[in-house]
């Protein structure tokens, strides 16, 4: 205990001539921050959601159900400029095709001037017909004719234009690209989709013309709509950004939950890619206002546009640190010789909600800057604060909060901070002894 006490008489006497000895200096010194610094804290979290590049335009292409496919010119992943030949027909199929059609079309308009025949004798029967029963059997005779009539009229126009159709694709047995781009597949098997449309032969998604498709959590539903301008963040260099606005919101096409397009909030405790129970996703699809960088397939992240963006081009401070004058503003500035000075600034614009000043003139993201006060005066030394004054100190050392909780006789003597006051703590330790 005995021990214990003079430690504690001995901390106590160096910090009153620490006090004492600070109390003899003059000059107090002003803490300046830098800009940069500053401006790192964000205005308020933006939700990012997954997205990823897709064509704005896709072509599919059928070949002639008669025809048959001679050589196939292009590979799935090929670019193709518009006109390309993508795929040649069958002639000597074709051909035979068109002889099968134009004898159909024979038959058929053979077979109306044959209706129109018998509808003509059954009309004269019925003419001479005695008795109310023969003529109304002569009647629906007449009627049924006239139905096998029209029935052929009509087949005979369809299979009329079929023949037209062979007998262009006979003049040009070429199918070529109507867009330039890339082949994404190609099927030569046929066959329909689950709804039993028939499967196009070759499909095409256009070079160049992109849009970003993501998904909106139906949890987040509320903070996108049409018309919303966003960012398009790359996941490989956050400084890479595009900017567009979004063209729909399919909320009529949920999805189930889950997968890498599920939207999620920064800083949150729901990992990214992770899904939430009993909720559904749905698509939206953005216009990009510049498609230069990205590439097809792509991954990116998408967030809203509340200007955070224009906020790291821009600089601005706290309306606090600006002084206004009659006809000018400053602000407070750390100089090259570490001591504080006044610099005027050119203000920007002045965001009252956020209570901030964009300044277009002055100042830069390197300078350090101090919040004003009444006896401020140029020429007063500085003490300079950034993210480097911040760190975190290391595991071994105690803090404040730390030394509160530590007993003191646990504490080495070579651990307590001692101002500088020019005695030794030893000189300190005699004149107590001494008293």
């Amino acid at each position: 205990m005995k021990v214990q006490k003079l430690l504690c008489v001995l901390l106590c006497a160096v910090l009153v001539l620490g006090t004492l000895a600070g109390c003899g200096e003059d000059e107090r010194k002003v803490s300046v921050q830098q800009v940069a610094m500053l401006m790192e804290t964000p205005i308020a979290s933006v939700n990012r959601y997954g997205g990823v590049v897709v064509s704005q335009e896709e072509t599919q292409i059928f070949k002639n159900e008669s025809g048959t496919i001679a050589e196939m010119l292009v590979e799935e992943g090929d670019l193709v400029q518009e006109g390309d030949v993508l795929f040649t027909y069958d002639m000597a199929d074709i051909e035979l095709t068109i002889k099968k059609a134009e004898l159909e079309v024979e038959q058929i308009a053979n077979s109306i001037d044959v209706y129109a025949e018998q509808i003509d004798q059954l009309e004269r029967e019925r003419e001479s017909a005695t008795t109310t029963t023969d003529r109304l059997s002569y009647t629906v005779q007449i009627q049924d004719l006239e139905l096998s009539q029209k029935e052929a009229i009509y087949n005979l126009s369809v299979k009329k234009t079929e023949l037209e159709t062979l007998r262009a694709s006979a003049e040009n047995n070429e199918v070529t690209a109507p867009i330039t781009g890339y082949v994404r597949s190609i099927n030569l098997q046929g066959g329909t989709d689950e709804y039993g449309q028939a499967l196009p032969t070759l499909t095409l998604v256009q070079s160049g013309a992109y849009r970003i498709k993501g998904m909106v959590n139906e949890l987040n539903r509320y903070e996108l709509m049409e018309g919303m301008p966003v960012i398009i963040r790359s996941r490989v260099d956050d400084s890479a950004i595009w900017r567009g606005s979004i063209e729909v919101i399919l909320w009529d096409e949920p999805e189930s939950a889950g997968g890498e397009m599920y939207g999620y909030v920064m800083d949150s405790a729901v990992a990214e890619g992770e899904s939430m129970t009993d909720s559904n996703n749905y698509p939206f699809y953005i216009t990009l206002e510049d498609t230069e960088g990205l590439m097809l397939g792509e991954h990116v992240y998408i967030e809203a546009d509340f200007g955070q963006e224009d906020d790291m081009q821009e600089i601005w401070v706290d309306e606090g640190y600006v002084c206004l004058g009659d006809t000018s503003a400053y602000i407070w500035v750390a100089s090259k010789n570490s001591t504080l000075q006044q610099r005027e600034v050119t203000l920007g614009t002045h965001d009252e909600e956020l209570g901030r000043y964009v300044i277009t003139d002055g100042l830069s993201l390197e300078d350090y800057i101090a919040w004003p006060e009444a006896d401020f005066e140029a020429g007063m030394p500085v003490v300079y604060y950034d993210a480097s004054s911040f760190e975190e100190e290391s595991s071994d050392e105690v803090t404040d909060d730390m030394a509160e909780d530590v007993p003191m006789e646990d504490v080495p003597m070579e651990d307590v901070p001692v101002e500088d006051t020019g005695i030794a703590v030893d000189d300190v330790a005699n004149v107590i002894v001494e008293e």
